[in-house]
């Protein structure tokens, strides 16, 4: 026990090159489909991963975090998906990022996820794996029905399945349109492809508007772009986008797309009549 607690205070602590603020954090990352142990009538240690050398590492480390914010994030994380976007054929490694269930066979993902340059918006190459809370099945995208480069996200439809899940065999999530106000104590959780090493979450304090981008402090890294933010009711409010310059420290944040704005420019560009707008879980 001393070992797993020593190891669990060396995660916290070395978590230094992701985007955390030590006083906003509440749990860093963890790993949501990982190894588990009860601690007590309230607390697992649960896999997290760890930095070494500059270097973000997939496992070895443990922490304590709350059963309930363990049992809630695996819950949430059946809307998460990881992305696995890749440029052509001959591309030898696939990019990393995320993805969420919206409804019908759709997800929401960053534009800059299905394509850096924000310049394509094609996606022959564009994959997604579900959670292994589902059956880890990987899905091929089907169309593309609408980007915005100034909101950082692309509303992407998938294949249906022959063998194994379809999106539109899940309960999509809910996507709460109500803006969220500025609160220092609002818990947010973030749950994304964290390095390309499957779905992790973590929860921090704290939310506020800014210029049309919610500012979060629930820990991100890369490969969380794409994912969701969550508020305390378990509806997704945001889309995660950035990470602010300063990556740890008092000045660390994090950026989103607000879900009401995609709402807008989708009824915009899509109309609020299109059989594709009427299928996402938008409140």
């Amino acid at each position: 026990m001393y070992m797993k607690t020593l190891l669990a205070l060396l995660s916290i602590a070395s978590v230094s090159l992701a985007s955390i603020n030590p006083d906003k954090t509440i749990a860093p990352f963890f790993k949501v489909f990982g190894g588990v142990e009860e601690l007590s009538d309230s607390t697992y240690s649960v896999e997290a991963p760890y930095f070494i050398n500059g270097s973000l590492n997939r496992n070895g480390s443990w922490q304590e975090v709350s059963k309930l914010t363990y049992l809630r994030a695996k819950k949430l994380a059946n809307h998460v998906v990881e992305a696995w976007p890749r440029k052509n054929r001959f591309e030898r490694r696939r990019s990393f990022g995320s993805a969420f269930h919206v409804g019908g066979n759709l997800i929401l993902t960053a534009y800059h996820t299905l394509d850096r340059q924000f310049k394509s918006t094609s996606c022959t190459m564009f994959k997604i794996r579900l959670s292994k809370g589902l059956d880890r099945n990987k899905i091929s995208c089907q169309e593309v029905h609408h980007c915005s480069a100034e909101l950082d996200y692309c509303l992407l439809e998938m294949r249906p399945q022959d063998d194994g899940l379809s999106l539109k065999d899940l309960t999509p999530p809910v996507l709460s349109v109500e803006p969220q106000r500025y609160s220092q104590n609002a818990e947010i959780l973030a749950i994304g492809n964290v390095n390309g090493f499957g779905l992790h979450a973590s929860l921090g304090k704290g939310i506020a508007r800014i210029n049309g981008k919610y500012f979060v402090y629930a820990p991100i890294f890369y490969g969380n772009s794409g994912g969701p933010i969550f508020n305390e009711d378990d509806e997704i409010i945001g889309l995660v986008t950035a990470q602010s310059s300063a990556l740890y420290g008092s000045q660390a944040v994090n950026y989103a797309t607000p879900i009401d704005a995609i709402k807008i420019d989708l009824e915009k560009n899509l109309g609020v009549d299109s059989p594709i707008f009427q299928q996402i879980n938008f409140k």
